[in-house]
């Protein structure tokens, strides 16, 4: 992070704090991951019932493991990760934090918000970004981004696309997402 003599007039201070809500765990990704993860038990059965089924022992076994996490197992995994994370955002950036740990640092000063709302319009995503982009589908991504897998408890497929500086306030109550837009703009009218 580079330092700048405002920095040193204002130092960095949270002015925002908050968590993921953690029941809310289907997202717009599951319309292509719940369908394949039937697709994968599927197979799973069609591996262990077929006639003459000569498939080898471990490869039936991994999978029929990677399509129970697939199915069940990646939505444990999002709701124990929801528990563990937090947001911040100070007057220069915004933070995601693990365990204690940030894992994910953006800059906020001469970003764009934007709110994604669920269709429930009771949660929001808020996404910092000089440059967004709409999807086919109309939802707000970044830019080369491989939002398909955030939030999905498939997270770790993120470390192959090169873009984990991005940062996301995921599953947040709408108010919240609003005041968070509303405190960004105030820092970069500042």
């Amino acid at each position: 992070m580079t330092t700048s003599l405002d920095e040193f007039e204002n130092p960095e201070a949270v002015i925002w704090e908050g968590q993921p809500t953690s029941c809310r765990m289907l997202s717009s990704a599951d319309l292509f991951f719940v369908p394949v993860s039937l697709l994968f038990v599927l197979g799973s059965v069609l591996l262990l019932t077929a006639p003459g089924s000569r498939a080898a022992p471990l490869l039936v076994i991994g999978w029929s493991a990677m399509s129970m996490y697939f199915l069940v197992g990646r939505f444990l995994v999002k709701y124990l990760s929801k528990k563990a994370t937090r947001f911040q955002l100070t007057n220069y950036r915004a933070l995601v934090i693990k365990r204690g740990k940030v894992v994910r640092s953006q800059q906020v000063i001469g970003m764009k918000v934007n709110i994604t709302e669920s269709l429930s319009r009771k949660y929001a995503t808020v996404s910092f970004d000089s440059n967004l982009t709409e999807n086919l589908l109309g939802l707000s991504v970044f830019a080369k981004q491989a939002w398909l897998s955030e939030n999905t408890g498939l997270d770790f497929l993120n470390a192959f696309n090169g873009n984990q500086d991005r940062v996301r306030f995921f599953d947040l109550p709408l108010q919240d997402a609003n005041i968070v837009a509303s405190l960004v703009s105030q820092i970069a009218s500042s």
